[in-house]
């Protein structure tokens, strides 16, 4: 139709945006400090502990293990099931003692399938905590003070919204033309609609590489075509 007007969507960034950005920032230089808190998932544990084979193990020539001062992220692996569990909730200075604790099968300390006595000590609890978001984090982004920091996330949010408003205008065009014309899509301009999904799913990566990998990658456009044609 002559002079008809497609309606689209404007996307500007807004304060809220700005806080949430800068929170990533902020996030993306935390560090471990001490915490008085009972060790959680993400925080970082000092432990020292013995384990020690009862009589009848230690007969059959199981060997007592011991470590000081061991660190391991809780909830990240790497460590027993039962080194997770004696740390959890506990503070930095509790002590906990298993007369008898039943290692399993393949078990680190070279005692699985052994009971044994535990005796462990929470030497320190540290808890990964983002900085103030404030003139000193705007120096690690090299930037003078704050003010500069936001405004620094907000061009870049600018920019990104810039980016989703041209597609919105874009998806819009492509919506009227569709529903008003029974014409078939141009298998370039619904090639090129999958391309742009697949930039916002893979990111920097060019999308005539993309491909190029193969038949993997095609099966994976065949399932955004629907959208791409809608």
């Amino acid at each position: 139709n002559e002079g008809a007007t497609v309606a689209s969507t404007t996307v500007e960034p807004d304060d809220e945006d700005i806080d949430e950005a800068l929170a990533r920032r902020a996030e993306a230089k935390a560090v471990f400090t001490p915490t008085e808190e009972g060790a959680k998932d993400g925080d970082e544990v000092t432990v020292s502990y013995t384990l020690t084979p009862n009589d009848e193990d230690a007969a059959a020539g199981a060997v007592a293990d011991a470590a000081e001062g061991r660190q391991f992220v809780v909830g990240r692996g790497g460590v027993g099931a039962w080194l997770e569990e004696a740390v959890a909730d506990k503070a930095a200075g509790a002590t906990l003692v298993d007369d008898a604790l039943e290692l399993p099968e393949g078990d680190t300390s070279g005692l699985g399938g052994h009971t044994v006595k535990l005796e462990l000590k929470i030497d320190r609890v540290e808890r990964k905590t983002p900085p103030p978001i404030d003139d000193e984090l705007a120096k690690q982004y090299d930037h003078e003070d704050l003010d500069g920091l936001r405004e620094d996330v907000r061009a870049e949010l600018a920019k990104q919204a810039e980016r989703m408003t041209k597609r919105a205008r874009r998806d819009a065009a492509l919506g009227y033309l569709l529903e008003h014309n029974e014409v078939v899509a141009p298998e370039a301009l619904i090639s090129r609609q999958i391309d742009a999904r697949l930039g916002e799913v893979f990111g920097m990566f060019d999308p005539q590489m993309l491909r190029s990998l193969g038949p993997r990658l095609n099966e994976f456009r065949d399932t955004l075509r629907p959208e791409a044609t809608s």
